[in-house]
């Protein structure tokens, strides 16, 4: 089933201050479709991962929807939810190691959830636990599952991780930050083991990633977001071939295979009281309007919230 999000909406309270960090996201994702979410650190990126799985600080401040299929998962209690954590919707942690527990075997650890819901007997675990962690390259299962987190290379750790993760065969697997930390060497096991998921499986994808050669080789969407919003969206190839805001131009420009020019700036520099773009104050595009906010604007499928897009592509989005 496809994911809506509809004018979702989280803050923290902090010091006794309200900090919004997703403000008004709207959002389709397509059930057997790759959806890569992108964008710099503190953009918000893993604060609506955590969302979509439910997995937010109780003390959070949520407004809006998320619908899987016609369920709005923020309305189910959290039984409700459990029933669709993991069978449906799953979460890949950042960190593969902190998410395991390091007294736990990682052979356990990969079919827990299955011995929790006692959907198998416990003599065929074992066995399911072996097999899931072969599918994903790791030829010596035996001698892994029978291991310790701490004993495992930091690629080995995510394989192990995704092999948990998708035991259940869930329709949507929620990534964030797949590749961090890795060496180059396990940055491509990771990437060939979500080509297989994807592929194989037909299962919908979100990948929130700063690895922006990843979303492109793997994602058939990408949605950038800057400051708690999504600031444009489109197909991974129109995107790559011509990103139209501002930010995004610069995220691509400062890859290490294009120009590696960093960004003005920080994403910091937006002012407590800011009305209008929330990039304006690093943005080279600048012009008098970006003090006012501007909506999403669409051309040919291409989503972009910049007056200056508006102004380059003619007057019929204004």
């Amino acid at each position: 089933m496809d994911i809506r999000i509809r004018d979702l909406s989280v803050s923290f309270v902090t010091n006794g201050k309200n900090l919004a960090v997703l403000k008004n996201i709207s959002l389709g994702l397509v059930q057997g479709t790759v959806t890569a979410i992108i964008g710099e650190s503190g953009s918000g990126k893993s604060v609506l991962g955590a969302a979509l799985a439910r997995l937010l600080d109780p003390q959070a401040v949520i407004s809006g929807r998320i619908l899987y299929g016609d369920t709005d998962l923020l309305l189910l209690d959290e039984p409700e939810m459990s029933e669709i954590r993991g069978k449906s919707i799953s979460w890949m942690a950042q960190n593969p190691v902190s998410a395991m527990d390091p007294l736990q075997k990682t052979g356990d650890f990969v079919t827990e959830i299955l011995d929790f819901r006692k959907a198998f007997p416990s003599e065929r675990l074992q066995e399911i636990g072996i097999k899931q962690l072969r599918r994903f390259g790791l030829q010596n299962a035996e001698t892994v599952g029978q291991s310790y987190p701490g004993a495992l290379s930091g690629g080995m750790a995510q394989r192990v991780l995704i092999s948990a993760m998708t035991v259940e065969e869930p329709e949507w697997l929620i990534a964030d930050e797949p590749t961090k930390g890795l060496d180059a060497m396990g940055r491509r096991q990771v990437y060939l083991n979500l080509c297989q998921l994807a592929r194989e499986r037909r299962m919908g994808m979100v990948l929130i990633t700063h690895d922006l050669r990843l979303a492109e080789r793997l994602s058939n969407y990408i949605a950038v977001m800057y400051a708690g919003e999504i600031v444009e969206y489109a197909g991974t190839g129109e995107f790559f071939a011509s990103p139209g805001h501002p930010y995004s131009r610069g995220l691509v420009a400062a890859q290490p295979d294009k120009d590696m020019k960093p960004i003005p700036g920080d994403i910091t520099d937006l002012p407590a009281s800011a009305s209008g773009c929330s990039f304006a104050p690093r943005c080279p595009s600048f012009c008098d309007r970006c003090s006012e906010k501007q909506k999403m604007v669409e051309k040919d499928s291409h989503f972009v919230r910049c007056w200056r897009y508006v102004q380059e592509n003619g007057d019929t989005f204004r």
